[in-house]
């Protein structure tokens, strides 16, 4: 059941990557950069679409970044529910374990990603940014 558990938190700390790169990625994209990436995938058709829906595309991802961040500390505090340690102990530690998790997988990796990659980022998942998209 531990390895099980461990699973899901470098599961759920891969999606927050991943999605922690597209929001970042669709927050900082340059306009020109991007039209050449979706050009290169033979994507173009896209573009349009996503500059129009660009600020629902990222409160989409930011719900999938928030909601795997969510999964890694329910799957960390699951980690220590059979240890003999005080409930206090383990909230804590979960806490610290989970903030250095996201600080990591939400937020440094995924800002370089978008700095250095961001529109091929974008052009590479263009389709399933449009399937997840939550119309608000």
């Amino acid at each position: 059941m531990f390895y099980l558990v461990l699973l899901g938190v470098v599961a759920a700390s891969l999606l927050s990557l991943f999605f922690s790169a597209l929001t970042y990625s669709l927050r900082e994209f340059s306009r020109i950069r991007l039209e050449e990436a979706l050009a290169k995938q033979n994507k173009s058709d896209w573009f349009d679409r996503t500059l129009e829906d660009s600020n629902e595309l990222i409160f989409t991802t930011a719900l999938g970044r928030m909601i795997c961040n969510l999964l890694i500390l329910i799957s960390v505090l699951h980690l220590f529910h059979g240890s003999n340690w005080a409930a206090g102990w383990q909230y804590l530690l979960a806490v610290v374990i989970t903030a250095f998790i996201s600080l990591h997988c939400s937020v440094a990796i995924p800002h370089a990603v978008a700095r250095h990659a961001g529109e091929r980022v974008i052009a590479t998942f263009i389709r399933f940014i449009h399937l997840s998209l939550i119309h608000i």
